[in-house]
Protein backbone atom coordinates (compact mmCIF):
# COMPACT_ATOMS: atom_id res chain seq x y z
CA UNK A 1 0.00 0.00 0.00
CA UNK A 2 1.45 3.53 -1.04
CA UNK A 3 2.34 5.67 1.68
CA UNK A 4 -0.90 7.70 2.87
CA UNK A 5 -1.06 11.78 4.20
CA UNK A 6 -3.76 13.39 6.37
CA UNK A 7 -4.51 17.19 5.86
CA UNK A 8 -6.37 18.50 8.52
CA UNK A 9 -8.20 21.42 7.00
CA UNK A 10 -10.25 24.00 9.43
CA UNK A 11 -13.55 24.97 8.28
CA UNK A 12 -17.56 26.03 9.36
CA UNK A 13 -19.82 23.74 10.81
CA UNK A 14 -21.66 25.31 7.41
CA UNK A 15 -18.66 24.47 4.84
CA UNK A 16 -18.62 21.03 5.95
CA UNK A 17 -22.01 20.76 5.23
CA UNK A 18 -22.05 21.78 2.03
CA UNK A 19 -18.88 19.36 1.07
CA UNK A 20 -20.99 16.25 2.26
CA UNK A 21 -24.17 17.23 0.14
CA UNK A 22 -22.72 17.31 -2.98
CA UNK A 23 -20.11 13.98 -2.22
CA UNK A 24 -23.40 12.19 -1.07
CA UNK A 25 -25.28 13.20 -4.54
CA UNK A 26 -21.71 11.92 -6.31
CA UNK A 27 -21.52 8.47 -4.19
CA UNK A 28 -18.27 9.57 -3.09
CA UNK A 29 -16.28 10.08 0.07
CA UNK A 30 -15.60 13.20 1.35
CA UNK A 31 -11.69 13.26 1.08
CA UNK A 32 -12.50 11.63 -2.77
CA UNK A 33 -14.72 14.10 -3.68
CA UNK A 34 -12.61 17.56 -2.26
CA UNK A 35 -9.32 16.00 -3.58
CA UNK A 36 -11.18 15.88 -7.21
CA UNK A 37 -11.92 19.33 -6.98
CA UNK A 38 -8.31 20.02 -5.46
CA UNK A 39 -6.16 18.05 -7.82
CA UNK A 40 -7.75 19.63 -10.86
CA UNK A 41 -7.36 23.38 -9.22
CA UNK A 42 -3.58 21.89 -8.64
CA UNK A 43 -3.15 20.65 -11.68
CA UNK A 44 -4.17 23.92 -13.93
CA UNK A 45 -2.22 25.97 -12.02
CA UNK A 46 0.85 23.83 -12.38
CA UNK A 47 0.29 24.67 -15.81
CA UNK A 48 0.04 28.22 -15.99
CA UNK A 49 3.13 28.43 -13.87
CA UNK A 50 5.13 26.23 -16.38
CA UNK A 51 3.86 28.21 -19.40
CA UNK A 52 5.28 31.23 -16.95
CA UNK A 53 1.69 32.38 -16.95
CA UNK A 54 0.61 34.86 -13.73
CA UNK A 55 -1.96 33.09 -11.83
CA UNK A 56 -4.67 35.33 -11.13
CA UNK A 57 -6.25 35.09 -7.21
CA UNK A 58 -7.26 36.95 -4.45
CA UNK A 59 -4.10 35.44 -2.89
CA UNK A 60 -7.23 33.32 -1.09
CA UNK A 61 -7.26 35.54 1.90
CA UNK A 62 -9.84 34.69 4.42
CA UNK A 63 -12.80 37.24 4.35
CA UNK A 64 -13.93 38.50 7.46
CA UNK A 65 -16.14 35.52 9.15
CA UNK A 66 -19.07 35.79 11.75
CA UNK A 67 -18.60 33.70 14.70
CA UNK A 68 -19.46 30.31 13.68
CA UNK A 69 -19.12 26.88 14.98
CA UNK A 70 -16.04 25.44 13.66
CA UNK A 71 -14.87 22.22 13.06
CA UNK A 72 -12.27 20.30 11.14
CA UNK A 73 -12.06 17.48 7.77
CA UNK A 74 -9.67 15.41 7.68
CA UNK A 75 -8.55 14.79 4.09
CA UNK A 76 -6.96 11.28 3.17
CA UNK A 77 -4.52 11.79 0.16
CA UNK A 78 -1.26 10.22 -0.83
CA UNK A 79 2.17 11.93 0.04
CA UNK A 80 2.64 13.45 -3.18
CA UNK A 81 -1.09 14.91 -3.43
CA UNK A 82 -0.48 16.62 0.03
CA UNK A 83 2.89 17.64 -1.14
CA UNK A 84 1.18 19.27 -3.88
CA UNK A 85 -1.29 20.73 -2.23
CA UNK A 86 1.16 22.10 0.51
CA UNK A 87 3.09 23.76 -2.18
CA UNK A 88 0.35 25.21 -3.70
CA UNK A 89 -1.02 26.98 -0.83
CA UNK A 90 2.42 28.16 -0.27
CA UNK A 91 2.81 29.58 -4.04
CA UNK A 92 -0.56 31.26 -3.27
CA UNK A 93 0.61 32.97 0.12
CA UNK A 94 -1.84 31.21 2.11
CA UNK A 95 -2.95 27.94 4.87
CA UNK A 96 -3.60 24.79 3.40
CA UNK A 97 -7.08 25.31 4.71
CA UNK A 98 -7.89 28.70 3.25
CA UNK A 99 -6.45 26.99 -0.35
CA UNK A 100 -8.87 23.83 0.28
CA UNK A 101 -11.76 26.17 0.99
CA UNK A 102 -10.59 28.64 -2.18
CA UNK A 103 -10.75 25.57 -4.53
CA UNK A 104 -13.78 24.58 -3.38
CA UNK A 105 -15.47 27.73 -3.33
CA UNK A 106 -14.43 28.48 -6.79
CA UNK A 107 -16.06 25.09 -7.82
CA UNK A 108 -19.16 25.59 -6.11
CA UNK A 109 -19.31 29.49 -7.44
CA UNK A 110 -18.62 28.19 -11.24
CA UNK A 111 -20.91 25.47 -10.83
CA UNK A 112 -23.63 27.92 -9.59
CA UNK A 113 -23.26 29.78 -12.87
CA UNK A 114 -25.07 27.01 -14.57
CA UNK A 115 -21.31 25.56 -15.93
CA UNK A 116 -20.58 28.17 -18.61
CA UNK A 117 -16.57 27.73 -18.90
CA UNK A 118 -16.42 31.63 -20.92
CA UNK A 119 -16.43 33.98 -18.24
CA UNK A 120 -16.34 37.80 -19.28
CA UNK A 121 -14.40 40.44 -17.43
CA UNK A 122 -17.76 41.87 -15.34
CA UNK A 123 -18.37 38.44 -14.07
CA UNK A 124 -15.02 38.06 -13.21
CA UNK A 125 -14.93 41.55 -10.92
CA UNK A 126 -18.01 41.20 -9.19
CA UNK A 127 -19.08 38.13 -8.76
CA UNK A 128 -22.35 37.51 -6.53
CA UNK A 129 -20.28 35.59 -4.05
CA UNK A 130 -16.38 35.85 -3.17
CA UNK A 131 -15.08 32.84 -5.54
CA UNK A 132 -11.84 32.96 -3.73
CA UNK A 133 -10.59 35.52 -0.92
CA UNK A 134 -11.46 38.96 0.74
CA UNK A 135 -15.35 39.72 0.76
CA UNK A 136 -15.55 41.71 -1.94
CA UNK A 137 -14.61 39.73 -4.84
CA UNK A 138 -11.89 41.39 -5.73
CA UNK A 139 -9.29 39.66 -8.57
CA UNK A 140 -5.76 40.60 -8.58
CA UNK A 141 -2.95 39.69 -10.35
CA UNK A 142 -0.91 37.27 -8.92
CA UNK A 143 3.19 36.74 -9.32
CA UNK A 144 5.60 34.31 -8.02
CA UNK A 145 7.97 37.17 -7.61
CA UNK A 146 9.07 37.85 -3.78
CA UNK A 147 11.55 40.36 -4.36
Amino acid sequence: MPDRAALLISCSVEEVRTIREPAKLQHRGISSYVLNILIRAVEFEERLLEKGDRVYSSFCETPRRPLCPRTTLLLRCSVQESERIRKAAKTRDTTISEYVLCCLRRSWWVESQGGQTALDKSSLSHPSEPMCGDAFGTIRPFSTDRG
